[in-house]
């Protein structure tokens, strides 16, 4: 199941060139994952104040292809590519909206932890089923 946001790139994303500074594709691809999960109906400040478990990322690998310029209206695809106990693997794209040119693309991994730090092995019921719904 795919999820999508969209993001306007403005003056304060781009560099002197017009051009999206790298770092805001990582900002747009969390803000992408924590709608993807208040749209699973999992927000991730409930998850955190109920049962104590957050979802760091442990792993993240960018591919840059064409740069976003000023104005460019962007399509964020998020994408549960693998759900397990203890880890949970995103593939993310951000288009350009009218041309659907690929501007960059992510495999982003994250895991959940309790508040120290812990990894958890046993997810809450309803985390598992929201889950596996999105990665069907």
């Amino acid at each position: 199941m795919k999820f999508y946001k969209e993001v306007k790139v403005y003056y304060h994303d781009t560099d002197a060139y017009g051009i999206t500074w790298h770092g805001n594709y990582l900002k747009w691809y969390e803000e992408a994952r924590c709608e993807m999960c208040e749209q699973l109906g999992l927000p991730l400040n409930i998850i955190a104040e109920k049962d104590g478990i957050v979802f760091p990322l442990v792993n993240v690998n960018l591919r840059y292809k064409t740069p976003a310029k000023l104005y460019d209206e962007l399509i964020i695809e998020t994408t549960v590519k693998e759900f397990s106990r203890a880890k949970l693997v995103f593939e993310q794209i951000i288009k350009e909206k009218e041309s659907q040119t690929i501007c960059n693309m992510a495999e982003i991994t994250a895991v959940a932890v309790d508040m120290n730090g812990k990894l958890i092995r046993k997810l809450p019921l309803y985390v598992i089923e929201a889950f596996e719904k999105a990665s069907s």
